[in-house]
């Protein structure tokens, strides 16, 4: 690989929404672009994923897990191309791209702490 697993925001997370990840590729025969994805588990950081996948061909590549678009983090992170993923079983939520992704990850930690405090269960759906 030649891309360089950069940064986890959430690493260990126990909850995954509002997860994010970044490549950073240093290699000459990277495209000088930025890639923002916001998606599912299917563009998530594994090596067969298409984050990691893009990672390989651009200097600088985040992986949000999120199905809704954050406008904010959008126009501060400038990316050059903006990837939105959704598999088809996820569509029965309608994206509402009212995201704020700094809430979003103070808000996932805070119920990762209390799900560590409960001994690392998930809550039953309602």
């Amino acid at each position: 690989m030649i891309a360089q697993y950069v940064d986890t925001v959430t690493a260990n997370a126990l909850v995954h929404v509002g997860s994010q990840v970044a490549y950073k590729n240093d290699s000459a025969a990277a495209a000088d672009k930025k890639i923002v994805i916001f998606g599912d588990p299917y563009a998530s950081r594994r090596p067969d994923a298409l984050t990691a996948m893009l990672a390989e061909t651009v200097h600088d590549v985040e992986f949000i897990w999120s199905s809704n678009l954050d406008w904010a983090y959008i126009k501060r992170a400038r990316p050059d191309v903006v990837i939105y993923e959704l598999a088809e079983r996820f569509m029965t939520i309608v994206p509402n791209d009212r995201l704020s992704l700094r809430w979003t990850v103070a808000r996932q930690a805070l119920k990762a702490k209390w799900l560590k405090l409960k001994g690392g269960q998930r809550p039953l759906p309602a």
